[in-house]
């Protein structure tokens, strides 16, 4: 079953306060509300920053309808009677871009996993599905290195989709071997190892079954159902 997170006014207030590591500025509840309803360029002079990274930042100015109508965590934020909600203006310097943005001719996983793991902390499931179909489809996927594999472990929970979808992409047939190693085979984090060992023993199991049932072997195709985080308005 998909998490799914629960999205009225004092849950985003909340989930702001511990995702981002900030403090409001008074005592006061935020006065955020649920999403006015999809942008409409209403209010297109209003604009929020934000600012992401420490050493070398990227900067993003976005239309506040915008940022406030796909992210509850930024209508906390912006809305509320936060630092950000005076300066219209986010600062996240725990967190880095790096490799999120080159060429277009350039496959980079690394770069699709921090903005998944960054939809992730904003509350942007819809751009997490989004990041999931474009690893899935894209033809270059097997170049994936113990880099990109670290990172996302060291950015995720236990039950992430992007886990789940990186572990399916190495275990079932669709991995340059010496690119996955990277002359660094020792950095590979021991869970993923365990999850690629069980992702193997399930899949062997059901298509022992399916063989048993209907003489046919299945191999395991990557799906984009089977890696989607939960939007708001569906269930699992």
């Amino acid at each position: 079953m998909f998490w799914q997170p629960h999205f009225d006014a004092s849950s985003a207030d909340m989930l702001y306060e511990v995702k981002m590591g900030l403090s409001p500025t008074s005592t006061a509840g935020a006065v955020t509300g649920a999403a006015a309803g999809p942008p409409s360029f209403s209010d297109p002079l209003t604009i929020v920053t934000i600012i992401i990274g420490r050493s070398v930042s990227k900067i993003f100015a976005i239309y506040k309808e915008f940022a406030c109508y796909y992210s509850p965590v930024l209508r906390a934020a912006f809305n509320g009677p936060f630092l950000e909600g005076q300066s219209q203006t986010m600062i996240i310097d725990d967190f880095s871009l790096s490799g999120a943005f080159g060429r277009k001719a350039v496959f980079a996983l690394s770069g699709y996993c921090r903005i998944w793991v960054l939809a992730d902390r904003l509350l942007m499931p819809t751009l997490q599905n989004h990041v999931a179909a474009e690893i899935i489809k894209h033809p270059n996927t097997s170049k994936i290195s113990t880099i990109d594999i670290s990172w996302t472990y060291d950015n995720t929970a236990p039950d992430s989709m992007l886990r789940k979808l990186l572990v399916d992409i190495c275990a079932f047939g669709r991995m340059d071997a010496a690119r996955l190693q990277d002359g660094k085979e020792d950095e590979f984090p021991p869970r993923f190892l365990l999850d690629v060992a069980l992702a193997l023993r399930e899949d062997r199991e059901t298509a022992s079954k399916v063989h048993q049932e209907t003489s046919t072997v299945v191999t395991k195709k990557l799906k984009l159902e089977d890696y989607k985080v939960l939007e708001p308005g569906f269930t699992a």
